[in-house]
């Protein structure tokens, strides 16, 4: 049985892409990033990036949209991040 939704490997990965890439902040700081990285070390970065939200959210130092990014996601272990660079590389 399939998990793609929306085109993307599953939820888990359409919603980091969506929450990233709506957040101005954050779209223009992993934009900035694509530019200089390859696709695989993006990838590792936007692991990163987002493992750090989710510790921030834990310790309540995040904003709101931080904390929505953090329980739509759920389990970061589902995310695509490949396919979350890729996305950001195509913008």
């Amino acid at each position: 049985m399939s998990e793609e939704y929306n085109g993307w490997a599953n939820y888990e990965t359409w919603a980091c892409f969506l929450h990233l890439s709506n957040n101005e902040g954050d779209y223009k700081y992993i934009s900035e990033m694509a530019e200089k990285m390859s696709i695989e070390e993006l990838a590792k970065f936007l692991k990163e990036y987002v493992t750090q939200i989710k510790e921030m959210v834990y310790i309540g130092e995040a904003n709101s949209e931080a904390k929505r990014l953090i329980e739509d996601l759920g389990s970061l272990w589902r995310v695509n991040w490949l396919e979350v660079a890729k996305g950001f590389k195509e913008e």
